[in-house]
């Protein structure tokens, strides 16, 4: 072999040595960096089995004799995120509430006992004045929220437990969003034609909630020529509301403009709540482009200072059936889901059904102040071919309601068959629910009883559980 032969091959050597140096370079690299993935993924899978040691903190109250006026449990929260906060009262009543805290705030909870600060739990954000003060809860679990400009609850409720000492628990609550109408949201518009008060429509405030903050606050409605009003609706006090934005019965509607798009975790609205009136007809959507709009609420809710909210981490609110939205709430009591099918309210008998084929038509029906699927009732047989069904008259009290099954399709049958009673807060007698052809009523329980549908006024109303009904029936079937 030649000089040049040689020189070749020493040139072929040495890079085949280069090559392999730098592979071996190279898989040490990513074994070191695999090794560094490893030991992150270990710190942060052990971050996530800690949370719940780390994060889920119980207080007990101490004794009237050990704990001193003034004194507060302090909770530095370490992971942002939402939290769910659950309050015992002295009662035995157990109130839960998810708010948004971010790394480094301070919850201080002032837990009442049978003697101390009247059995009231106060809860307190990044502070222990008055102007921190985020939520009150009284002896028998009734809650107020304070200061909802500073810091908004998420789901709160309350039901009663077994009688015990108070208590506390903070814990993170990695929640999933159930909601993706929530997604992507920049404008939010609502309407409403008049009320159970009078014709006039007021708003009080629109909060769009995303990591604990509203995002609408001092954003701007596209709806309103008076500017004093938008800024009212806006400004995140829901004390302050509008004067009347329309003339009597018709139908109104605002937009909210957001300025950008958000995942939104809840949208809140408060209208005119001073005497608990209910709004008729109220319809709350979202758009991401102020062009195609989505129904994400239509139920027609007793206002409250507490606003009427949809949430990303609850199932939606309402659901299409056929041609028709109709309103979806969820019973506390035991977590079931309810659709209501059917929805008159008759104004005093000036707003009647046309005819049964109205109510029983395919594809549904839906109007100002009656809509039905009853079309479809079908859909919502359980699995042992019963109808599980709740009559409700909204006016005459929210927590009162007739809760029963029934076999028979009464949309089709004149006769009631295994009917089973659930509930009945109401004095007369009920056997369910029949079509009825020979009276002027849609369908009607037993001796014409509980109509839930009419095609001509009796006395200016429609015959239900003490009377005559002027306003509002509605029934909900179980999902």
């Amino acid at each position: 072999m030649n000089r040049k032969g040689f020189a070749v091959t020493g040139i072929i050597y040495t890079l085949m040595i280069v090559f392999i140096i730098l592979i071996i370079a190279l898989l040490s690299m990513f074994s070191d960096r695999k090794n560094l993935l490893d030991e992150l993924k270990e710190r942060v899978l052990d971050d996530v089995n800690n949370y719940e040691e780390a994060l889920n903190i119980t207080y007990s109250a101490k004794s009237a004799s050990e704990l001193e006026q003034g004194e507060f449990y302090k909770y530095v929260v370490k992971v942002k995120g939402y939290y769910n906060l659950s309050i015992r009262s002295v009662g035995g009543k157990n109130v839960n509430a998810n708010i948004y805290l971010k790394e480094g705030e301070k919850i201080y909870l002032k837990v009442g006992s049978s003697t101390f600060n009247n059995g009231k739990t106060d809860i307190y954000l990044n502070g222990t004045d008055t102007s921190n003060l985020v939520m009150t809860i009284q002896k028998n679990g009734k809650y107020t929220i304070k200061n909802p400009d500073v810091r908004l609850f998420l789901d709160v409720n309350y039901e009663a437990t077994e009688e015990a000492d108070a208590s506390a628990t903070v814990l993170y609550n990695n929640n999933k969003r159930k909601n993706s109408d929530l997604n992507r949201v920049r404008y939010i518009k609502e309407c409403l034609y008049s009320n159970s008060a009078n014709d006039i429509n007021e708003w009080s405030e629109i909060m769009a909630i995303r990591n604990g903050e509203n995002r609408a606050l001092s954003t701007s409605i596209k709806d309103i020529s008076v500017v004093d009003a938008a800024k009212l609706i806006l400004d995140g006090n829901i004390n302050t509301r509008t004067n009347s934005l329309i003339e009597p019965e018709n139908d109104t509607c605002i937009t909210v403009d957001l300025g950008r798009t958000f995942d939104l975790d809840a949208i809140y609205v408060w209208h005119n709540y001073s005497d608990n009136r209910i709004y008729y007809e109220r319809r709350l959507y979202v758009s991401t482009d102020d062009i195609d709009y989505v129904e994400i609420d239509n139920n027609e809710e007793v206002e409250t200072e507490q606003g009427i909210k949809v949430s990303a981490f609850d199932t939606p609110k309402v659901v299409k059936v056929g041609n028709v939205v109709l309103p979806v709430k969820r019973d506390p009591n035991d977590n079931t889901t309810w659709v209501r099918i059917f929805h008159h309210n008759n104004r005093g008998g000036t707003v009647l059904w046309d005819a049964k084929s109205q109510v029983l038509l395919q594809g549904g029906y839906s109007n100002f102040y009656k809509s039905s699927g009853l079309y479809y009732i079908t859909n919502y047989r359980n699995g042992s071919g019963y109808y599980e069904l709740r009559l409700e008259y909204p006016e005459l009290g929210t927590d009162k309601y007739i809760k029963w099954q029934q076999k028979s399709d009464f949309t089709r049958s004149t006769s009631v068959s295994s009917y089973q009673s659930y509930h009945n807060d109401y004095d007369n007698v009920f056997t369910g629910l029949r079509l009825n052809q020979t009276v002027d009523a849609v369908i009607t329980g037993d001796a014409n009883k509980y109509q839930i549908g009419a095609l001509k006024a009796t006395e200016n109303g429609i015959v239900g559980p003490n009377g005559i009904i002027t306003g509002i029936v509605d029934l909900w079937i179980k999902k």
